[in-house]
């Protein structure tokens, strides 16, 4: 199974990576592609997390402190999704300003670099692609989820977070790097 999921890993980034090879697609394009990436990996892991509760009914989805978020120096008492949504969608909330600064107001403002401009064509491409491999990744976790341990949606939500950490200090520092 882990080679089915490399699979999927290696086609979603293959989208951007194809069309800037192959289509010409613009920086800016690929930037905010990839915070839409973010940003469906946020939707599709939320959809796991409620599928597999609502199929296992496994106690550790009710308990708080999951993955270690407090609230004024307590645990979070949101369980599993709580937590996970809230830390996900207000990562992804902060990293969609940073990347629409950059494309929209440093990438207009440098005429230095040259295939910069957002394009909705190539966006809308681009999207409906990650979109349906990452609907189709789901679907083949959906197929199987019931069989599964707690342990693996806490695992498979804790690699997710750490994308989501990842993704952020690389906004940071390539904002750095552009100023």
């Amino acid at each position: 199974m882990r080679w089915l999921n490399l699979l999927f890993v290696l086609l979603v980034n293959a989208v951007p990576l194809y069309g800037v090879k192959y289509l010409d697609w613009s920086v800016g394009t690929v930037l905010i592609l990839y915070w839409l990436e973010n940003l469906l990996i946020a939707v599709f892991t939320c959809a796991r997390i409620l599928l597999h509760r609502a199929l296992t009914r496994k106690r550790g989805h009710w308990r708080t402190g999951q993955l270690g978020t407090k609230v004024n120096d307590r645990p979070s008492g949101q369980g599993l999704l709580g937590e996970y949504a809230v830390m996900a969608f207000v990562f992804t909330f902060a990293h969609g300003i940073f990347v629409f600064a950059i494309v929209f107001l440093i990438g207009e403002n440098r005429a230095d670099v040259a295939n910069w401009k957002f394009s909705v064509e190539q966006f809308r491409i681009g999207a409906w692609q990650m979109l349906a491999v990452l609907a189709v990744n789901f679907l083949v976790d959906a197929m199987s989820i019931r069989s599964r341990s707690f342990a693996w949606i806490k695992a498979y939500v804790g690699q997710r977070m750490g994308r989501v950490l990842i993704l952020h200090v690389t906004i940071i520092f390539g904002m750095l790097a552009i100023a």
